[in-house]
């Protein structure tokens, strides 16, 4: 089934989200920006789990990056 603009839908998978947030972040100032100016602090529990994508989309989200 078409979707209501007459395109044919796309399906993506979860491991294809993440990859073009962390791409949209990466590229996008103004977005980037956004998302930085949003949050004073950014907790990640257990960073040494993620992804190196996830960690791309939490650093271009991150008003600063530290570790601690």
């Amino acid at each position: 089934t078409d979707m209501p603009d007459g395109t044919s839908p796309r399906f993506v998978g979860f491991d294809d989200l993440l990859a073009e947030s962390a791409n949209i972040l990466e590229n996008n100032d103004e977005l980037r920006s956004m998302w930085q100016r949003r949050f004073e602090y950014m907790i990640v529990d257990e960073a040494q789990d993620l992804t190196e994508v996830q960690w791309h989309i939490v650093n271009a989200a991150s008003p600063f990056s530290r570790s601690c």
